[in-house]
């Protein structure tokens, strides 16, 4: 479910991630959880997202995202940036367990 939306003079969203939270309606509820693309990567407001109680999944890697099936690009080789950050390779853990891969499969 699509809470909060905003359109930005920017093409990165990995410094939105606190601002679309903040963007929810408080008549909606309190943000428990949230479910991001890897555009949304940004260790420190992950972190801080999480002190504040809501449970993040954040896909840190392409191969954490979901292929879109009716994508007819060329294929390509791409390599994965290898990720050194203590907090991103967690996030990366948590989406590869059976819950993790549960939770995150509802963004689709």
């Amino acid at each position: 479910m699509v809470l909060a939306t905003d359109v930005l003079p920017i093409p990165s969203d990995a410094n939105q991630l606190e601002l679309v939270i903040a963007g929810v309606p408080e008549s909606v509820g309190t943000v428990a959880m949230v479910l991001a693309d890897g555009g949304y990567v940004n260790a420190d407001a992950m972190e801080r997202v999480e002190k504040r109680g809501i449970e993040a999944h954040v896909a840190i890697n392409r191969e954490e995202q979901n292929v879109r099936r009716y994508d007819y690009r060329p294929p390509y080789e791409r390599k994965l940036e290898v990720v050194k950050d203590s907090r991103l390779i967690a996030m990366r853990e948590k989406l590869r367990t059976d819950e993790g891969r549960r939770i995150y499969a509802r963004r689709a």
